[in-house]
């Protein structure tokens, strides 16, 4: 409100400047020019002037403009309330024309520089749905893929990025379009793997080509530079002299602007680069850079990690520790935060999700090397407190996001801390704790993908059959756009996405019940493990992963009925080196007797690294079930020689499985299966561009004769007639060519079943044998494992999958196969009949035809019982009319005696 005085003051001016016609606007900007020490106070009363007044076009201009001079000056927590005024005054007048098109998306852009995320989502949504300026709409959709990089939802970032460029190249808004690159590039720092990081390399270069069609400022230069310096900080393609020439031309680029913050953080960002030389002159850079850093802004918590990073370096953990409670503090900046009592609750309100997550795995490692210093166990028993306050941050970020790329990333930054975590449960002699940081670190999407199938078909048919139907246009698109880059496919596939929400949103109304029901994938504990195996049964799990930058840890658990140990494995750098060797010499025949003792001693090496004496002990005898990880997945243990002196394979001691996680097994075996045939067969012999497997026809029918099924040859063996009329086999057997490339298929008459297709077919199998050339292969997700055809079919709903590890040998595979399937008729469990297969074979071949190659590569993933036992109806009816005829009988003798 105006006082008496201030109100004749506003008066005066009016008259002065001969406002015959109340403009408040241009008073305005007179005004901002004459009296910028007091320009919020000015601001103000001329916006009461033109309420009072009702000059509401003034008012909504006065408010942009002021709007807009704070962003500049970086106020956006006033800047923010000055663009609401606009708006709503917008909205008042019913304007819905650019300039409200260009209000929203400011405002949702304020909303996204307070942390004000989801008011920030709708306002950019209502910019789409106006759809009244074409430039604003590709900027909404830009600015909404930044906000959602904020939320940790890196796919749905470069999708949004990305629709927006689409939008922004075809108006030719070029420097937006650079804003943009700029932005993409960011999240794809982000996404960090190796193609991604390639990707930003390749939107770099556009970048470069973008400055020939527009003006480019000192900002964007700047811009450009970060993005480059930060690109080769990325370990995938780092590169230190690069990335500190880029730091130090942006330094000099901050002190023209004589911009302090900017200084302070490129100061910041040059002490990260000395950290990673090891040099002492990041101490120089992070002291510089607090002097300039006076305000308290986001900036601090990379400058306080910087301190933290130094401090470790020198081996001072309690400084380090200290500046990480200082990074990890500042949240408590925002008001929900802090006045959220419930630790749980208050991780919903961290503002950078990312970077909190990665500081507390910090300081997981910084409480294991104090303790390894100061030999002080409260160090790590604070862990686990640490490590279920992870948990919950990582399942906050994962349910915020429906993409299996986005929710892999998370599971991928979350592997470090499991890997912490069952350290320190080793350390503590804690087997029950390591063994539930272990399961949480594999196969968990895969549990929560399986489930969600499954309750997913107690929806209505036609319900779940459109579900099915979206899906599969989404994967579809999806693999044409890895292959080929185009604006028309990442629109359909942006569509494609979208309206599966929208799909599933209408769902949740209709089946409210259904989806607020949780998914819980609970983690099989180690006493239930232990209850569950029998006497002669044992179990080894391992997790891998790095410690740091110089230094990885490999452990081991073993359990049986009675005892549960961990281990360390020695040597983890000579491990290594010995996998790559073993996997070289195992995935072909012996040449000559060197290669025999080459892998002899490579084989037994092994066996004694990840088998220690002292764990012989404790399985032998015993059914093993081995639960990999690192590069030990796709890894034949059976084929490890067991003596130094000859050679006895580890298979001639034990039967062997394997399984992503114990938690995934359990579960996967209790869902239910119905068939209503035992057997169906594939196999297409004869292929255009891939070698004939004439093998594969005797194969077939040699073991169709053991169960009576379906078999399918040549022409009539089609991906169409797989996917029609395999789902109700109780057995499944594909004879075939396989690949486990960047998109593993698996080939039939008509073509190639890809892997992103399993994800939309449903089968109720016991048992799918992949009898084709890598099918356990595949990309390697850290925390989830193997994206290969065989995780695939488990996704698809088989119980367990038989597959191969490398090139297999067309007739040896035959020969093991037919035996396999004769052991499994006999009622041998799927465990005895793969083993008792490969036994069989190393008893009937010598010399070079013993190599593992031709018989070691199939495993057997997942249960490792009996087949299930399909109902014999006709008994069932039998002994239904047997009780019904002497209950008859029974009546009428009762009758007669009365």
């Amino acid at each position: 409100m105006l006082d008496e005085k201030n109100f004749f003051f506003w008066l005066c001016m009016l008259i002065s400047i001969n406002m015959h016609s109340q403009n408040y606007f241009e008073v305005y900007k007179k005004l901002k020019t004459t009296n910028k020490s007091n320009l919020e106070r000015t601001t103000d009363s001329l916006i009461t002037l033109s309420e009072v007044s009702e000059d509401f076009k003034s008012l909504a201009k006065i408010a942009h403009d002021y709007s807009i001079n704070l962003f500049r000056k970086r106020n956006y927590f006033k800047a923010l309330k000055y663009a609401n005024v606009e708006v709503r005054t917008l909205e008042s007048i019913e304007t819905v024309d650019k300039t409200y098109s260009i209000a929203l998306h400011n405002l949702g852009l304020f909303y996204r520089l307070n942390y004000q995320y989801e008011e920030a989502v709708e306002c950019q949504i209502k910019v789409i749905n106006l759809n009244n300026y074409k430039k604003k709409t590709g900027q909404a959709y830009a600015e909404l893929g930044r906000i959602f990089l904020k939320k940790g939802k890196y796919s749905e970032a470069k999708d949004y990025i990305k629709k927006g460029n689409n939008i922004l190249r075809s108006i030719k808004d070029y420097r937006n379009l650079y804003s943009n690159y700029i932005s993409l590039v960011t999240v794809l720092e982000h996404i960090d793997t190796k193609q991604s990081i390639g990707e930003a390399l390749m939107f770099m270069k556009k970048i470069s080509e973008l400055k020939k069609n527009i003006k480019f400022s000192s900002a964007m230069n700047l811009n450009e530079n970060i993005a480059y310096a930060n690109l080769y900080s990325n370990s995938n393609i780092f590169n230190l002299e690069k990335a500190k020439s880029f730091y130090f031309k942006i330094l000099d680029l901050s002190f023209k602007s004589k911009d302090s913050l900017l200084i302070g953080r490129r100061l910041s960002d040059i002490s990260h680069i000395y950290n990673l030389k090891k040099n002492d002159s990041a101490q120089y850079y992070l002291k510089e850079s607090e002097n300039y850093m006076k305000t308290r802004t986001y900036d601090r918590v990379y400058l306080y990690e910087n301190f933290s990073d130094y401090y470790l370096l020198k081996r001072d953990y309690k400084k380090s520790l200290l500046y990480l409670n200082k990074a990890i503090d500042f949240d408590q900046l925002n008001p929900d935060y802090l006045n959220n009592s419930n630790i749980k609750s208050k991780l919903f309100f961290i503002r950078n999700k990312e970077k909190t997550l990665s500081l507390f795995i910090k300081k997981m490692k910084v409480y294991i090397l104090m303790y390894h210093k100061l030999k002080e166990q409260n160090y790590i028993l604070k862990i686990e407190k640490l490590m279920n306050t992870i948990d919950d941050l990582v399942a906050i970020i994962n349910n915020s996001s429906n993409e299996e790329s986005t929710q892999l990333i998370w599971r991928r930054e979350a592997s470090q801390a499991y890997l912490y975590g069952s350290y320190a449960a080793h350390l503590l002699g804690d087997a029950d704790l390591a063994f539930s940081y272990m399961e949480k670190s594999k196969a968990l999407l895969l549990s929560e993908g399986v489930l969600k199938n499954t309750e997913f078909q107690n929806l209505p048919k036609h319900i779940s059959d459109k579900d099915t139907q979206l899906k599969k246009q989404m994967y579809e698109l999806e693999n044409h756009l890895a292959s080929q880059e185009s604006k028309a496919l990442q629109d359909s596939l942006f569509n494609a996405k979208i309206y599966y929400e929208k799909y599933v949103d209408s769902l949740q109304l209709q089946f409210p019940k259904y989806f607020d029901r949780k998914i819980n994938v609970t983690q099989v504990p180690l006493s239930e493990v232990q209850q569950e195996l029998s006497n002669n049964e044992a179990v080894i799990s391992y997790i891998w992963n790095n410690f740091d930058d110089e230094k990885e840890i490999a452990l081991g658990l073993v359990t049986t009925k009675t005892s549960a140990t961990t281990f360390e494995i020695d040597h983890v750098d000579s491990l290594k080196a010995r996998l790559i060797d073993y996997k070289r010499l195992i995935s072909k025949p012996f040449a000559t007797r060197e290669d025999q003792k080459r892998y002899q001693k490579v084989a037994y090496q092994l066996h004694q690294q990840l088998i220690p004496e002292e764990v012989q002990e404790s399985i032998k005898g015993k059914d093993l079930l081995i639960i990999p990880d690192g590069d030990l997945q796709n890894l034949p243990f059976e084929a490890f020689i067991t003596s130094k002196e000859n050679n006895h394979y580890l298979i001639q001691d034990t039967d062997i499985s394997y399984s992503y996680s114990y938690s995934f097994l359990q579960h996967n075996k209790e869902l239910k299966r119905e068939t209503k045939q035992s057997f169906i067969g594939y196999s297409p012999i004869n292929f255009e561009s891939l070698p004939s497997l004439q093998n594969s026809k005797l194969e077939l029918e040699q073991i169709n004769t053991q169960f009576e099924g379906v078999v399918k040859l040549q022409d009539t063996a089609s991906k169409e007639d797989f996917l029609a009329n395999s789902s109700q086999s109780q057995i499944i057997h594909l004879a075939t060519h396989a690949d486990a490339g960047k998109n593993p298929w698996i080939a039939f008459s008509d073509g190639k079943l890809e892997l992103h297709e399993l994800y939309t077919y449903k089968n109720n199998a016991d048992l799918v044998t992949l009898s084709a050339c890598n099918t356990s292969l595949g990309e390697v997700a850290k925390g989830e494992g193997v994206l290969s055809l065989a995780r695939g079919f488990f996704y698809s709903g088989s119980k367990s999958v038989v597959s191969s590890l490398w090139e297999v040998n067309d007739k040896s595979t035959s020969g093991i196969m037919t035996d396999f399937y004769k052991n499994l008729n006999k009622g041998e469990t799927k465990l005895e009949a793969l083993n008792n297969a490969k036994r069989r074979y190393l008893k009937t071949h010598e010399l070079s035809a013993q190599s593992p190659y031709y018989w070691s590569s199939f495993i057997l993933i997942g249960d490792a019982g009996e087949l299930d036992k399909e109902p014999n109806y006709f008994l069932y009816i039998a002994i239904v009319v047997g009780v019904l005829f002497l209950l008859f009988l029974f009546r009428k003798k009762s009758k007669f005696i009365g």
